[in-house]
């Protein structure tokens, strides 16, 4: 998929990607920030989509993932700031 084709074929989709990413995160500023994360990764591995098959479904692969690992990370980073707390609360 040539950058110009990718470009068009997103185009496309950005209002019902952002409604998916809306329904993901529950926050405006957040689902902004999951469409910019799942464009720039969709466009580094666009090599990697085969053509023929569903775009869309693929790209929303993409985002759900991204969500996750997003989710994930701040649950730790939360985990641990807890932790820390703890460890360093006067006694």
């Amino acid at each position: 998929m040539t950058p110009q084709e990718f470009s068009d074929v997103i185009s496309q989709l950005e209002a019902p990607l952002f409604a998916f990413a809306l329904r993901l995160t529950h926050h405006r500023e957040d689902a902004q920030d999951l469409v910019q994360e799942t464009w720039i990764s969709a466009y580094r591995n666009r090599d990697k989509f085969t053509v023929g098959t569903n775009f869309r479904s693929w790209v929303s692969t993409i985002m759900r993932y991204t969500h996750l690992n997003r989710y994930r990370s701040q649950r730790s980073r939360r985990h641990l700031h807890h932790s820390l707390e703890r460890v360093s609360a006067p006694r």
